[in-house]
């Protein structure tokens, strides 16, 4: 038959492949009818539990869980015993976001429970190298920052000594236990946060400072939370704002800060000597520093510049934009972004760097994409500008 299942033709390879990214429920349904389905998936190396995967009503949510935790279990001996899981995912959805908390958090006495630490408790996550675990309300995910984080994640819970790409969605609480040993990453390369609320600076940069090949970090909407060590209760700066948080990357190359909080901080001072691209996304009350000398080398920026509130806008933007320019005067490409053109021109009052006296030496590339608005406050323009340039060789 012409137009008939073919997929069984498909080479042993690009079926691994496949089955890589294949849900356990249906990994596992799959290769119950064929034995080299079975041993093929076994050998991809992942393992995906989807939530997506039980068409359960909510009102048996635990009765859900127990499925989820039981074919877990049942996909990690499986592999466990075939050959080293290289990648373990979690993807966990309700239609609201209480239901998604109840089934990571909740045990069905009422009492406090932990299904991600559950899963990764097993022997067979030893020798993950990949771990990613998201969490969000199906339809709308994300669309409450107030409800962004669901469950409390344990770093010691992580499988850390082969760990090299960690992405983690809709945490509401990433710590490191008091009574627990240090925890190190050896080998970690990508770590990123998505939608995280209350997340410890300081445990965070501990996780950086023992992640010595740690190159990638990105923080999109985390909202970092300081201690009472963090920030003494008199600090401030000269206009009597709480000072920057401080973040050290000294491995990190490329990151990205978009739509990130600071709770008793403002913004945050980057230590990152061998950054080589920088994306942030954010409005100038939450302002970053970047060293000119700290920032050698770096090759693209791209910065996306919203402010979101009035003062800012009317008094307060163009000196902000320029502090901030002169953190990556050093780059080679500059990506830029603003809703407030009018208010960067050259000639405006600055307590920092003059316009004119920020020198981009070494820009190869300029893209520009900005907004104006009227001088009466109105919309701005539906078509906004844009335009690009290259250096001349």
């Amino acid at each position: 038959m012409a137009g008939g299942d073919r997929i069984p033709d498909l080479p042993d390879d690009l079926l691994r492949r496949i089955l890589y990214f294949a849900p356990v429920k249906e990994a596992a349904s799959t290769s119950a009818l064929a034995r080299r389905w079975r041993s093929l998936w076994l050998s991809s190396g992942a393992v995906n539990l989807d939530t997506r995967s039980y068409h359960v009503l909510d009102d048996n949510l635990y009765g859900k869980r127990a499925s989820f935790v039981r074919d877990a279990h049942a996909a990690l001996d499986a592999h466990g015993r075939h050959c080293p899981l290289g990648k373990l995912t979690f993807h966990v959805e309700g239609h609201r976001w209480d239901i998604v908390q109840v089934f990571l958090c909740i045990s069905d006495d009422g009492l406090k429970d932990d299904i991600v630490g559950l899963v990764l408790s097993h022997r067979a996550a030893r020798s993950v190298e990949e771990l990613c675990v998201d969490a969000y309300v199906r339809r709308h995910p994300y669309e409450d920052r107030d409800e962004s984080g669901y469950y409390d994640l344990s770093l010691a819970s992580l499988p850390s000594k082969n760990l090299r790409r960690l992405r983690i969605t809709s945490c509401t609480s990433l710590r490191v236990p008091p009574d627990s040993a240090p925890v190190a990453f050896p080998r970690l390369e990508e770590l990123r946060l998505r939608f995280c609320s209350d997340v410890p600076l300081e445990d965070l940069q501990s996780v950086v400072d023992s992640a010595p090949h740690l190159a990638v970090l990105e923080l999109h909407s985390v909202c970092l939370s300081s201690s009472e060590n963090d920030v003494p209760g008199d600090a401030a700066t000269h206009e009597g704002l709480p000072p920057p948080a401080k973040l050290r990357c000294p491995a990190v190359t490329a990151l990205v800060l978009s739509d990130c909080t600071w709770t008793n901080w403002t913004g945050v001072e980057l230590d990152a000597p061998m950054l080589r691209c920088f994306r942030y996304n954010g409005n100038f009350g939450e302002p970053f520093a970047l060293k000119p000398q700290e920032a050698a080398n770096l090759k693209r920026v791209d910065i996306d510049f919203s402010p979101g509130m009035y003062y800012y806008i009317e008094n307060n933007t163009c000196a902000c934009f320029w502090q901030r320019a002169a953190s990556f005067s050093n780059a080679r490409v500059l990506k830029l972004k603003t809703n407030q053109l009018e208010h960067l021109r050259p000639g405006c009052e600055t307590n920092g760097p003059e316009p004119n006296k920020v020198l981009f030496r070494d820009l190869e590339r300029l893209e520009l994409e900005a907004h104006s608005t009227s001088q009466d406050g109105a919309s701005p323009p539906d078509r906004p500008l844009r335009t690009s340039s290259t250096a001349a060789p």
